[in-house]
């Protein structure tokens, strides 16, 4: 029982340090990372948009833009915005700018 005891405290304390180290990673330089189960995504014709439902701790939007420079990577590889918008409802990762919301990376892998 003390063991398990040992190891349910030592899971915890890990937990608790990766989500500390995460936050104050994504806190750096503006930019933030966050994963998401279900994208929700709106796209025009000319590849910029919006991904809903992006919220962090110290964020104040609900969404982010998806604009001209915003690159996607799928499986480490360069690819189209349109690919992205051919993700919606499934999860993936974004990285952007906390301050201007405006969405830098879409990446997932398949």
């Amino acid at each position: 029982m003390r063991i398990l005891t040992g190891v349910v405290f030592a899971l915890t304390l890990f937990s608790n340090i990766t989500v500390h180290a995460e936050a104050t990673a994504a806190a750096l330089n503006g930019r933030a990372e966050l994963e998401l189960p279900v994208l929700s995504i709106k796209l025009s014709n000319d590849g910029t948009g919006i991904i809903k439902k992006v919220t962090c701790g110290y964020c104040k939007f609900n969404f982010a833009k998806i604009t001209a420079g915003t690159q996607v990577f799928v499986n480490g590889r360069k690819a189209d915005v349109s690919q992205a918008a051919a993700r919606a409802g499934k999860d993936v990762f974004i990285t952007f700018d906390s301050k201007t919301a405006e969405v830098l990376t879409i990446r997932w892998n398949e």
